[in-house]
Order: structure tokens, then sequence, then C-alpha cells
């Protein structure tokens, strides 16, 4: 899992500096005031989103390959994925 962290990490503060040149912010102010006064959700909420929605159609889906592996014992279980995304959302 330190890898998957850490690239996670690394694409935070990507997505911070991004926000940051697009938006014309000073690299000394807080980009958690500019997200709050832009109105605009920071990184860790879009990833909760993001991994709900797309947790939510795997689970949901009518495809019987998809049924299959994600209602098994190893996926629910012994995954890692789904073990980083049950951190992510409860």
């Amino acid at each position: 899992m330190g890898k998957v962290f850490d690239r996670c990490v690394r694409l935070r503060v990507a997505f911070n500096n991004v926000f940051r040149i697009f938006m014309s912010i000073d690299r000394r102010a807080s980009i958690s005031a500019a997200f709050l006064q832009k109105h605009v959700h920071h990184f860790n909420v879009l990833q909760r989103k993001i991994v709900f929605g797309f947790r939510k159609r795997l689970l949901n889906s009518g495809n019987s390959i998809v049924k299959a592996i994600v209602h098994s014992p190893y996926f629910i279980y012994g995954s890692a994925l789904n073990s980083q995304w049950r951190r992510l959302l409860f």
C-alpha cells in the first residue's frame, strides 16, 4: 500500500498546484481557504465521490463476470483495492 499511498499524495499535490496556477493563488496562501472561497471540492472529496460512484456501479452491474468478481470472497476480504476503497469511504 505504500506505493499507492505515495502516488495518491503526489496526485493530490499536483491537483493543488494546478488549482493554484489556474486561480492565480500565491504559494504562501492557504489552499484549503482557497478551495472554500472558490466553492470547489478539494482532492479528498473528489476522490471519495469518484470511488463511491465507481464502486456502486460495479456492485450494481448486470454483467455476470463483474458480479462474480465483486461478490467473490477474495475480492470482499482479500483484495487490496477493495480494502483501500473501504478505508476511503467508511
